[in-house]
């Protein structure tokens, strides 16, 4: 899942976006309005960490955008402003939760995660494909009922790829899943992250199958018969 954080402060910014990567979010970090705007419209967030004191004005201003926008991503305001008529009128213009600040990070992965729990994209709960489960929430996969340890990548690929499962996905979604802005990767990164997952996929019996259509993208499909190996 793609989570933008709009926070100018450099130390408490960091810190988000370093907390919320190694619990396998895909982090976008902006230190204004103007640049949150411009990454709201440059891809698809599920989620928005929002201060509201920036350097450009008023956070809950991109709140109001965005519901005049395609997307509709979640907002989470974080906020030294946190008096009850504070977070009254932040919640009433739209924001989804209301968190003060100083916070501790557990508290805010926690809201986090139950707000991705409501998302349209996580109502599932599981995900489930032949000997694949994938718990969207928590972040964690299993195969064959015993935990598949994966790296960060690999599993936001997984994960991808199992929300269309049995359906083209374009190396565009894969790319705007797995990567932020400020990741440099060579042209064939994602294909040999994709080799990795297949191949261990494979390793554990999966039943699954990750086909590359030459340059479309990949399909994740079930296999037909059980000792049909992945290509």
């Amino acid at each position: 899942m793609r989570v933008l954080i709009v926070e100018d402060d450099e130390v408490q910014g960091a810190a988000i976006a370093r907390r919320l990567e190694e619990a396998r979010f895909t982090c976008d970090w902006v230190r204004d309005l103007g640049g949150a705007s411009a990454a709201m419209r440059a891809y698809p967030y599920e989620l928005v960490v929002l201060d509201r004191q920036l350097p450009d004005g008023d956070g809950l201003q991109l709140v109001r955008e965005a519901q005049s926008g395609k997307s509709q991503p979640r907002f989470i305001i974080i906020s030294s402003k946190g008096d009850a008529s504070m977070r009254a009128h932040g919640l009433k213009l739209g924001a989804d939760d209301y968190l003060s600040k100083p916070f501790e990070f557990d508290e805010l992965l926690a809201r986090v995660r139950a707000l991705l729990r409501r998302s349209r994209a996580v109502q599932a709960g599981v995900l489930k494909l032949a000997q694949i489960e994938l718990d969207l929430a928590e972040c964690q996969v299993k195969c064959g009922g015993q935990p598949l340890l994966l790296p960060r990548g690999e599993y936001l690929i997984l994960q991808t790829l199992m929300l269309r499962a049995e359906r083209v996905t374009t190396r565009q979604a894969l790319e705007d899943s797995v990567y932020n802005m400020e990741d440099v990767r060579e042209s064939n990164t994602l294909d040999a992250q994709v080799s990795r997952l297949r191949r261990k996929l494979r390793e554990q019996n999966a039943g699954v199958s990750i086909v590359a259509l030459r340059g479309i993208g990949y399909l994740l499909a079930g296999l037909q018969h059980p000792d049909e190996e992945s290509p």
